[in-house]
């Protein structure tokens, strides 16, 4: 009985630090796509876009004066 306490208790420090390096894991995935978010928004600005407006979300091309225009607004 005391040997399969003894391998449970194993068995559980085992899975809790699975847990914690799944969790770290998953934090720095967050991490480089919040990155990665901010990276692709302050481009967007830069070129006038603005992907909170639906109006925005046309992938066609924009001139650079349409995105001059856009950028003042």
């Amino acid at each position: 009985l005391e040997k399969a306490v003894a391998s449970l208790e194993g068995e559980k420090r085992s899975e809790k630090v699975a847990c914690w390096k799944d969790s770290l894991a998953l934090r720095n995935d967050l991490t480089e796509a919040i990155a990665e978010y901010l990276s692709i928004q302050r481009k967007a600005r830069l070129l006038g876009l603005d992907y909170n407006n639906k109006n925005d979300r046309d992938p066609r091309p924009v001139s650079k004066t349409e995105a001059h225009s856009r950028a003042e607004n």
